[in-house]
């Protein structure tokens, strides 16, 4: 009975915003879901499943198998061993095929909007004690927008290879980041020993996301050990990152690829920091970052009751560290690869650190605000101008981006009209041939290569000896394998 009481107060309680919000987060993330299951295996997922197995008929058990290849690639390849073994353990392609992949995208891209959800009502909750529904969801529907709207690539919604080394792995470091300072507010030993665990095991990604992952934790570490004097766990959960951080630097092959593809430090350095002024760039003349920032500026302002005595040259600092950060994140793939070449995926990592920090920033600004006009109240007249003026500004965004360009309505647009379902159609019929040829060197032919905004292709090209070719022959058993454009017989 007590618990009837309670949903029908919770219930009561939901009003006309948050029905709105709700809208506007499933109208961005149900097209997410549904592209989910129209995944087609891409280039390193074939490649991976032949490693695997390969590796199967030495090993009874996945998990043993995985573990050699971890092994090998920590000495021969890269140090990143917590990416490495979840990439070879699960395989959901060799395990159960098209259909394990396609839901195993799914779950990976649910758990990480998941996350990040739970991460935003942390973040608000301990630094702002903002406990409001619906205030919560207005930020999590900004940031959600800034993530699938501002800058989207299909390596991190539709390509398992690096949704499981990537996304799943910094919603691991949202997790530990929430159990740090629930840790710290609470100085219970549980939160602080998953905080450690799920810090170390982040770390165990590719190097940009160590370094995001240590960076998260030592800006924490930091406020736990200045505000709360909460000095033992601030440091064990911070040396707990570090050290997974440490066993993935000094992987033997680390040193080897780099020796492969050498590369001047001086010069990452520089192309690191060049990549994130561009993104800058393009994030602030060219979407609605600056607007959303805004909008949750206002937001802060009439929501923050008690600010802290924040200093004017904090908020400079902290500013520097954010764009130092985005450059220290992009460091380690711009030493470890040519200068041409920066994946989608190391861009989404750089963009994480940005959107994420100046959200963070933008809080502090207006609690230094609040601070500075203790009193200051918006009153309803300045409140319409500030609204007109983000109406002109969306307006002019309109004039430089066309909105039908957004990919949630592009999404929309492309699952709706089938465009979406007859790319995937093209490229099962590619794979098909390929697996059910009776020649052992497979020749596609097609009248044209298609290729799609939100769904990669398999990555099969027209060099037979080219590395993914390889792989997908390998995988269904061939000598060999290419695409050519031509007649179709």
């Amino acid at each position: 009975m007590k618990k009837q009481v309670k949903i029908k107060k919770w219930l009561q309680g939901i009003d006309g915003m948050i029905i709105l919000e709700i809208v506007a987060v499933c109208i961005m993330l149900i097209p997410v879901f549904i592209i989910s299951f129209y995944t087609i295996p891409s280039a390193d997922d074939f490649v991976n499943s032949v490693t695997i197995r390969t590796s199967m008929q030495n090993h009874r058990f996945y998990i043993s198998a995985a573990i050699s290849e971890v092994i090998y690639y920590y000495k021969n390849v890269s140090g990143y061993f917590f990416g490495a073994f979840l990439n070879f353990y699960i395989s959901p392609l060799l395990r159960g095929g098209m259909g394990a992949l396609r839901l195993t995208v799914f779950l990976l891209n649910l758990y990480f909007f998941v996350s990040l959800y739970f991460f935003i009502n942390e973040f608000l909750r301990f630094f702002y004690n903002i406990r409001s529904l619906k205030v919560i969801l207005f930020v999590y529907t900004l940031v959600l927008f800034i993530f699938i709207n501002c800058k989207y690539n299909s390596e991190m919604t539709s390509w398992y290879c690096t949704m499981i080394g990537y996304i799943f792995i910094v919603a691991c470091t949202f997790w530990g980041i929430i159990f740090f300072l629930k840790a710290i507010q609470s100085g219970e030993i549980k939160y602080a020993v998953l905080s450690s665990a799920v810090g170390f095991l982040a770390s165990g990604g590719s190097l940009n996301l160590t370094a995001l992952n240590c960076g998260m934790y030592l800006l924490v570490a930091y406020f736990g050990y200045k505000a709360y004097q909460k000095k033992k766990i601030s440091t064990i959960c911070f040396v707990s990152a570090l050290a997974g951080a440490i066993i993935n630097a000094v992987a033997p092959g680390n040193f080897i690829r780099h020796g492969v593809d050498s590369y001047p430090v001086f010069r990452a350095l520089y192309v690191a920091n060049y990549h994130v002024k561009q993104e800058m760039q393009e994030l602030m003349f060219h979407s609605p970052f600056i607007l959303l920032l805004c909008i949750f500026f206002v937001l802060m302002l009439k929501t923050i009751h008690n600010p802290r005595n924040i200093k004017g040259r904090s908020l400079i600092i902290f500013a520097g560290i954010i764009m130092l950060g985005a450059a220290v994140v992009n460091f380690p793939v711009c030493l470890g690869y040519i200068e041409s070449y920066f994946p989608d995926r190391c861009v989404w990592v750089q963009n994480c650190v940005i959107y994420l920090g100046a959200f963070a920033w933008t809080a502090c600004l207006a609690e230094w605000v609040k601070g500075k006009f203790y009193d200051l109240e918006i009153k309803k007249d300045v409140m319409i101008c500030i609204c007109i003026s983000f109406l002109l500004y969306g307006c002019n965004l309109c004039v430089i981006r066309d909105p039908s360009d957004y990919p949630t309505l592009d999404m929309i647009k492309q699952i709706a009209s089938g465009e979406i379902a007859g790319y995937v159609d093209y490229w099962e019929g590619v794979l098909q041939e390929i697996e059910y040829s009776e020649e052992s060197e497979v020749v596609v032919t097609r009248e044209e290569i298609r290729s799609n905004t939100f769904i990669r292709d398999p990555d099969l090209s027209f060099d037979k000896d080219y590395e993914m070719n390889v792989g997908i022959a390998r995988y269904y058993g061939k000598d060999s394998v290419y695409i050519t454009i031509g007649a179709e017989e």
